[in-house]
């Protein structure tokens, strides 16, 4: 089974070789002079509803610092493609498990990757989520989690400043344009030094990646984006048209991109239900039902990459229940 475009960023940023020149791009100088981060690791396991595991983008990595006291520290790092005022709870409830399986508390940075139409607005501090008069954060202050986190938003980026590796790069110029909705304009551009993957596998599994998210979060026609990479090299064309074809006899990539143009929720909930009756057959009022009946965009999405993981249909609507 091919990795949802949100697992991408995940498995992208689970990766030392792509993490670690990141991190050291965009991490704050002070954090970076008292962090090694030629120590960093993959925390296995994830802190979120346990309901929701399945469908994680957290990321926990565990590094030393460089005067090896303490010992350790933790980056929390959470991917965002729409501006979610949960985050602050979301994250407030990762750090409180975070330490609450600590033996002797240790630092955790929250680290927020987001991407977007809009530019993020809703801040980084915890504390400031709050309406509150003067008067009222002075009282309330000593009660009140006291936390903000570190923000890296791909739109007030200049990616090629940053000194990351050229699988990040390309990643990032294809989401933001296809934020900014410069896909088809950007995309040979982008692909122009993609022979190089092909000169090992694992390479060549992340070029894969590449031209599955294109194909899966772009509005681009298949047909063009293949088109479009022929004229790098036929091995990129021939990539494409392989991604395509197997995008086209899972079912998938119809109801994406469907799903995309219209971007409510009304239109989510009927990509679902399709999705779900491709797989699985006619639903029953009472399923058709709790599907429209659900408000949160998350678990509706979380339910289509469900069924693409191969879950059952209880499995896919528990969540929605």
């Amino acid at each position: 089974m091919d990795p949802t475009p949100d697992r991408i960023i995940r498995d992208t940023f689970s990766d030392r070789e792509d993490a670690v020149p990141f991190f050291r791009s965009t991490l704050p100088p002070g954090l970076l002079a008292v962090l090694n981060l030629d120590t960093l690791e993959v925390e296995q396991g994830t802190f979120i509803d346990e309901s929701m595991k399945e469908y994680r983008t957290d990321v926990l990595f565990r590094i030393q610092t460089a005067s090896g006291s303490p010992a350790k520290i933790y980056l929390l790092f959470e991917h965002k493609s729409q501006r979610d005022p949960r985050i602050f709870t979301q994250l407030l409830s990762y750090l409180a498990r975070i330490y609450e399986r600590q033996d002797k508390p240790v630092p955790v940075i929250p680290f927020v990757f987001y991407h977007g139409k809009k530019a993020w607005d809703l801040g980084t501090d915890f504390t400031a989520h709050f309406k509150l008069t003067d008067r009222e954060r002075q009282i309330f202050a000593p009660y009140l989690p006291d936390f903000r986190f570190e923000l890296f938003d791909l739109g007030d980026q200049d990616v090629e400043t940053l000194t990351i590796t050229l699988y990040v790069k390309m990643l990032l110029q294809i989401i933001r344009s296809i934020d900014t909705d410069r896909l088809d304009d950007n995309l040979r551009d982008i692909f122009e030094l993609s022979e190089i993957f092909f000169s090992e596998q694992k390479k060549l599994e992340k070029l894969r990646k590449l031209i599955f998210y294109v194909l899966t979060r772009g509005e681009v026609p298949h047909e063009k984006v293949a088109s479009i990479l022929s004229s790098v090299s036929k091995r990129l064309e021939k990539e494409a048209m392989t991604a395509a074809q197997k995008l086209r006899e899972e079912g998938f990539a119809q109801g994406m991109q469907q799903g995309m143009q219209q971007g409510l929720l009304e239109g989510e909930q009927k990509l679902l239900i399709k999705q779900m009756e491709w797989r699985f057959g006619s639903l029953s009022k009472q399923e058709n039902d709790t599907i429209r009946a659900c408000s949160n965009r998350d678990l509706i999405e979380a339910a289509s990459r469900a069924i693409l993981e191969g879950k059952s249909k209880d499995e896919v609507l528990a969540p929605l229940r």
